[in-house]
């Protein structure tokens, strides 16, 4: 019968070579087959000389003739020097000694084995999905009363809008603030017209002049219906005190001041504030009219210079004197009284 020798490790070697026939006497003996731990086979003649062990073939080796190496499972000698070239591939540079054989039968089962030791605790897995909520339990007993929390703000109230609408709508109020600070809003319908009034007067009553400095006041000493308007009003500032000096009519270029008066378009001003080019009628902060313009008189007919006698010069005053009730001619720089006679009469 063919015998299958498996070359496990080459450079273990040893001892004698049993050939076929004796593995094959063996067998028919009944006896146990003895293990082959090398087997010859004749091949193609290799180079003369020993050969040399050198293990397990690497790539990065130099190989040269003779040199015996093993490579997944067969073993194979260089023939011809050589690097990084795989036996099983190159057959120029290497020759097969042994073929690797086919994989043995399973065995039988051996007996168990001792229990060996409690390994290492392994690493916590990661935690599973959350169960389904389980039923609720009964409800437990009351708890003791807790302690009595912080006074809380003291709310306010404030009047918001208040707004009219129609009378068949019903009131609301509204609040647009909120429950601590309330802004209330109402909604008032309104209600039916009422009778018309009676017309209301008002009549000016008394007007009082009051003290200086006071405030002016109106009173009604009538009726809501029929009004009568009652005033007081104060009296004005007191001007100011001293002599007045006539400065004559009044010229824009003069620069005039306080209780000098002028003449102007008919009337007299006496000035109460310093002023240059200021009418006296255009403004009351600078004057204080003394003597309005009257109205113009009526004609007393044409007459001459020679109708009134004596002659009126230009700088002649005519004095109505009290104590005759008449007009008189007074030279400015005389003493005595003249009086004056128009077409032959006095006045």
């Amino acid at each position: 019968m063919g015998v299958n020798a498996t070359l496990s490790n080459p450079s273990s070697v040893t001892g004698t070579t049993t050939t076929a026939a004796a593995v094959s006497a063996s067998t028919q003996a009944g006896a146990p087959v003895p293990q082959i731990t090398r087997m010859a086979v004749e091949g193609i003649r290799g180079a003369d000389g020993d050969m040399t062990w050198a293990g397990e073939w690497s790539p990065s080796t130099n190989y040269v003739a003779n040199q015996v190496v093993y490579y997944e499972g067969s073993a194979y000698v260089c023939i011809q020097g050589n690097s990084n070239l795989r036996p099983d591939l190159n057959t120029t540079q290497w020759t097969l000694m042994v073929q690797k054989g086919d994989t043995g039968a399973t065995g039988a089962t051996g007996a168990e084995g001792a229990t060996g030791e409690k390994g290492p605790v392994g690493d916590t897995g990661p935690a599973g999905p959350t169960g389904a909520t389980g039923i609720s339990g009964p409800q437990g007993p009351q708890g003791p009363q807790g302690a009595q929390g912080d006074a809380g703000s003291a709310a306010t109230v404030t009047i918001g809008s208040v707004s009219k609408v129609a009378g068949t709508a019903a009131a609301t109020v509204s609040n647009s603030g909120t429950n601590q600070q309330a802004i209330l809003d109402f909604e008032i319908p309104s209600g039916a017209d009422g009778a018309a009034g009676t017309a209301a007067s008002i009549t000016i009553g008394t007007v009082t002049t009051g003290t200086a400095g006071s405030s002016a006041s109106v009173s009604n000493s009538g009726d809501t219906s029929s009004a009568v308007l009652d005033f007081t009003i104060p009296r004005g500032d007191t001007g100011p005190s001293g002599d007045i000096t006539w400065k004559g009519g009044w010229n824009a270029s003069t620069a005039y001041g306080i209780n000098e008066a002028v003449y102007y378009n008919g009337s007299s001003y006496v000035a109460v504030a310093a002023n240059t080019n200021v009418r006296p009628d255009t403004d009351t902060s600078k004057w204080n009219i003394m003597a309005q313009a009257g109205a113009e008189g009526g004609s007393i007919g044409s007459m001459a210079d020679t109708d009134i006698s004596p002659s009126v010069s230009d700088n002649a005053l005519l004095i109505y004197q009290n104590s005759s009730s008449k007009w008189k001619d007074r030279n400015p720089f005389g003493t005595t009284y003249g009086d004056i006679s128009i077409n032959g009469g006095t006045f």
